[in-house]
C-alpha cells in the first residue's frame, strides 16, 4: 500500500464528505480512539454479504466490558461505504467499508490519516483490495501476499497495485497479538503499520502511520451485523451489534 501510503498520505485530508469536526482519537478502553467490484463468494464458500445502507442503532462493549449505545449511518460512497458513528456519550467517529465474501470490513479514526485493506486468506496466500479514507471512495486498489500459512511471518507482496494502476513491491510483517493481528509494511522502507481481525477466512486490517484508527469486522444475520472491533495495536477485542432501523 505503497502509493495510498506514500503520496495519498502526505495530503491528509481525511475524508472531506464525510467530515464530523473534532472527535476524541479512539473508541476502545473508555476512549475511542479503478478496481471492479469484490466479486461474490464461490459456491463452496458462506454467502456473499450485502450491506443495506441506512440507519442502525448500535450496541456494543469495549473490550474492557464497558457498555455503550449509539447511532450508525452507512452509505455508499464511491467504491466503498461510508460509516458514521454517533454515540450516545456525544463522540462522533467515520470510517469506511468494503465487503469481501461474508464480511464487510471497516477501519475508522478521527483527526489522523487511515487505511483499510481487506484480504482473502487462503493459505499462505492473501488476495487484497486496500483503500484510504482521504480517497473518499475514489479510488481501491490491489494487494496479493505470499508466505507462509499462519498469518505469522513475513510475506512478499506479489501484486501490488495502486488504484492510478502502477505497481509496488515489497514485504508485509503479519504477527499474532492476543486476538488480533499487527501488520508492518515495507515497500521498501517502513511505511505504514495496521491492526487485522480474522473472521471466517476473511482478515480486515486498519493501517496507518501513526495511531489512532481502529478497525470492525461485521457478519450479517438478516438485519443485524455483528461486529467485532480493536483500536491501533490493541490485543483484546470488543463487540458491535447494528440493527437496522424502520425506514
Amino acid at each position: 500500500m505503497r502509493f495510498r501510503r506514500r503520496a495519498a498520505f502526505a495530503t491528509a485530508t481525511l475524508l472531506a464528505v464525510m467530515c464530523l469536526g473534532g472527535a476524541p482519537a479512539s473508541r476502545i478502553s473508555g476512549s475511542w480512539l479503478s478496481l471492479p467490484a469484490i466479486p461474490p463468494a464461490r459456491a463452496d464458500e458462506a454467502a456473499a454479504i450485502r450491506i443495506i445502507p441506512g440507519g442502525y442503532h448500535a450496541s456494543g462493549k469495549t473490550a474492557g466490558g464497558k457498555a455503550y449505545e449509539g447511532d450508525v449511518e452507512i452509505e455508499p460512497l464511491g467504491h466503498v461505504k461510508a460509516v458514521l458513528w454517533h454515540l450516545s456519550t456525544g463522540d462522533a467517529y467515520k470510517g469506511i467499508g468494503l465487503e469481501a465474501g461474508p464480511v464487510f470490513g471497516v477501519a475508522y479514526g478521527s483527526d489522523k490519516p487511515f487505511g483499510l485493506v481487506i484480504y482473502q486468506v487462503k493459505g499462505g496466500q492473501l488476495d487484497g483490495r486496500w483503500t484510504l479514507a482521504v480517497m473518499s471512495g475514489k479510488g481501491v486498489g490491489r494487494e496479493i501476499l505470499q508466505g507462509p500459512a499462519g498469518l505469522n511471518g513475513s510475506y512478499k507482496i506479489t501484486d501490488g497495485e495502486n488504484p492510478n494502476g502502477t505497481g509496488y513491491t515489497g514485504r508485509v510483517e503479519i504477527k499474532p497479538t492476543g486476538k488480533t493481528y499487527t501488520l508492518r509494511w515495507f515497500t521498501p522502507q517502513a511505511a505504514e503499520i495496521g491492526t487485522g481481525i480474522l473472521v471466517d477466512g476473511v482478515l480486515v486490517v486498519a493501517y496507518g502511520r501513526d495511531p489512532g484508527f481502529g478497525v470492525v469486522a461485521y457478519r450479517q444475520d438478516g438485519d443485524h451485523l455483528h461486529g467485532q472491533w480493536a483500536g491501533a495495536l490493541g490485543q483484546d477485542l470488543g463487540s458491535e451489534d447494528l440493527t437496522a432501523k424502520a425506514p
